[in-house]
């Protein structure tokens, strides 16, 4: 028994920092996304069980956790008078299942970041790597085949043009603010931002590659320590390289490379006409919205292969879970902006800026269920919204002591 109590110290929190980080990486590497799923299943639900029946509970009044969460509760109690499910869609019970697994994944990877400085460095170091090999691998695969004129898909969490883009434009972030502000190794930090940024060119997703370099602009302006300049200096430096590698390449096949942005700039798109046919199905349930069940009807006529859903996370959010719910999300983004505004600049405090306007402008062309999972949605909303929560909190312990 002693030793079952050691190993359930120490050691079994190890475990379970290592199921988390395995879950954070594995969303990049593991495929079909069922195995990565039951992955999480059988590692971090028994760990976090087993941490709350050891005594171990959030600080329910902390707004950086109880909104988030509130949030989750509230859009899965929309089932109680959502919409009867489709015939082939995902039954009621599914998304209770998926609420149970959003709250799972956001606490147990909210308690490990806010740990220390260390922690959070950890799994940043997972996010780049693990999608620096998904990116790497999708190039190499996309290169190699000769359907250029399409556009470039990942694997894994990454499938989808848009939403694979957008992850990898969070990645493209992490990176981009160790290139700015790490000690050392920075010129390899930069030199991840190349194939990044390479792979969000190829998935011609114009939102993601926009949102990124406004989403950047906190990692340049909010540090305004000395050695401000220096770090500036190397940023301007990693993206000037990364437009020289664009120029060589653009030189070796340019032919190829305007008829991809000819291709990108004349593809149509459909988000006004879907938000137009959105609105009229908002007002018939405004404040608590249809549930996550609810399915887009006016869309049909549109003949697009999009899901039928608003693809746009404020109006989505609007549709599933009403204004309460609209209201809990734009709580979430407003508090932790307004308490990150009040710390000392510093590099990490300019990172949860950028993390957390870079999913609020995704939001604005694409997105849907805050309760998806396991899914793309923890990687584009719910790991924004977490590390900049545990930046807050650990800094304002820090603060406190």
């Amino acid at each position: 028994m002693a030793y079952v109590a050691r190993l359930r110290g120490s050691k079994w929190r190890t475990f379970s920092d290592l199921s988390v980080l395995g879950v954070l990486g594995g969303g990049f590497l593991i495929v079909p996304s069922p195995i990565w799923a039951l992955f999480f299943y059988v590692t971090v639900i028994p760990f976090t069980v087993s941490h709350v029946w050891e005594g171990w509970r959030p600080d329910w009044r902390d707004p950086t956790t109880m909104l988030p969460v509130t949030l989750i509760v509230w859009s899965v109690a929309t089932l109680l008078w959502s919409d009867p499910p489709l015939p082939h869609g995902i039954s009621r019970w599914q998304w209770v299942w998926n609420g149970v697994c959003t709250v799972t994944f956001f606490l147990s990877t909210l308690s490990l970041a806010e740990r220390s400085l260390w922690h959070r460095a950890r799994i940043i170091d997972v996010l780049v790597l693990c999608g620096l090999a998904n990116v790497l691998v999708t190039l190499a695969k996309f290169f190699l085949s000769a359907n250029w004129d399409q556009r470039l898909a990942g694997w894994a969490n990454t499938r989808n043009p848009s939403l694979g883009a957008t992850i990898v434009g969070g990645c493209a972030l992490l990176a981009l603010s160790r290139c700015l502000h790490a000690e050392r190794r920075r010129s390899l930090w930069a030199a991840v931002l190349i194939p990044f940024g390479v792979f969000m060119l190829l998935s011609e997703s114009r939102g993601a590659m926009v949102f990124f370099a406004i989403a950047s602009l906190p990692l340049f302006l909010l540090p305004r320590r000395a050695g401000r300049r220096p770090r500036v200096i190397i940023g301007a430096g990693a993206f000037a390289t990364a437009l020289l590698v664009g120029a060589a390449f653009a030189w070796w096949q340019m032919p190829w490379l305007m008829d991809l942005m000819r291709q990108m700039i004349d593809r149509p798109t459909y988000r006004l006409l879907i938000w137009r046919d959105t609105l009229p199905e908002l007002a018939t349930r405004l404040w608590f919205g249809h549930g996550p069940t609810a399915v887009l009807h006016d869309v049909s006529h549109l003949n697009v292969s999009f899901g039928p859903h608003p693809h746009d996370l404020y109006l989505g959010t609007i549709l599933y879970s009403g204004l309460v719910g609209l209201i809990l999300l734009l709580g979430c983004f407003a508090w932790l902006l307004s308490r990150l505004s009040r710390l000392p600049d510093d590099p990490e405090r300019a990172t949860a800026v950028a993390l957390l306007l870079y999913p609020m402008l995704c939001g604005l062309t694409d997105l849907s269920q805050v309760i998806k999972g396991p899914s793309e949605m923890w990687y584009i909303l719910w790991l924004p919204l977490l590390l900049s929560g545990a930046i807050l909190r650990s800094r304002t312990r820090s603060a406190l002591h």
